[in-house]
């Protein structure tokens, strides 16, 4: 999801490849912020996975098996994270959390970032004038028209061993079948996970303008490892923040050549560890 405080459009329209980000016309430094970094940010997971698959397509072959990364597309989408940087961005992205971008946007400096809505809330709650100006749009495109956001699947499981298992199971298929109450007591923050739940009105987003457009976001979610599945490595790939690591090389002024040589035998030796395994 992207979050926007303003309305006037400039370059950086352009600069997105069409995806409807817009920012302050600024003489200086634009503040188009999105978290680099390895420090504990599942923010910096998300983001450069979503931008890498919106550009290259792949993370891994259909099996799961294949790292897919190797490509131009990739190399470009780098560039652009690079460039990107250079001119949108300050050093202190590379030390964002995971609550960072959510007192950015409240603050009123940050013209856009990248997060669920939990920014916007929190933009609501504490500044009012920046809420007013702020919006909230689809992900940008990528330059073949494609928008991708990946998600981090949430699974559930019950012990062998435990000795409460029908309760649990029990339990969780409560959950899932209220999870319209869930959605309305976190303000639209707990989006449904399965398809079928996904009807339009969805609860709290469907009646709020700003917010209707999120009710058409199931169709461009994508898993880490996409289009493979979100199988054992490439949770340690995402764990150990590989890609999100290869972005940031490269905004603090490595090569891209050489950025893609680390990444790349990272990818593989993860992959060949498991495949031993």
């Amino acid at each position: 999801m992207n979050l926007i405080s303003t309305s006037s459009r400039n370059w950086l329209n352009h600069f997105c490849g069409g995806g409807g980000c817009y920012s302050y016309k600024r003489q200086t430094k634009l503040n188009f912020q999105t978290t680099f970094g390895t420090i504990g940010s599942s923010h910096s997971a998300s983001v450069k996975t979503y931008g890498a698959l919106g550009n290259s397509k792949t993370e891994t072959d259909p099996s799961g098996e294949r790292p897919t990364i190797d490509t131009k597309e990739m190399r470009e989408a780098l560039r652009f994270s690079k460039a990107l940087f250079d001119e949108g961005m300050t050093p202190e992205v590379f030390s964002w959390d995971d609550a960072s971008d959510n007192r950015y946007l409240a603050s009123g400096i940050a013209c856009w970032v990248h997060d669920a809505i939990s920014a916007y809330r929190t933009t609501e709650d504490t500044n009012p004038d920046v809420f007013k100006n702020t919006f909230i749009g689809m992900e940008p495109a990528g330059p073949n028209g494609k928008r991708v956001n990946t998600c981090a699947a949430n699974v559930w499981m019950v012990w062998k061993f435990s000795k409460n298992q029908q309760a649990a199971k029990e339990f969780l298929t409560h959950m899932v079948d209220t999870f319209s109450e869930g959605m309305t007591a976190s303000r639209g923050y707990n989006m449904p996970y399965l398809n079928g739940l996904a009807k339009k009105p969805m609860p709290v987003i469907g009646s709020d303008p700003k917010l209707q457009i999120l009710q058409d976001f199931p169709p461009i979610v994508a898993f880490y490892g996409y289009p493979g599945p979100f199988i054992t490595p490439i949770q340690e790939v995402v764990n150990l923040f590989v890609l999100p690591d290869m972005f940031t090389r490269v905004a603090r002024g490595q090569s891209v050549e050489d950025v893609m040589k680390w990444g790349m035998g990272e990818y593989r030796r993860i992959f060949a560890k498991h495949k031993r395994a």
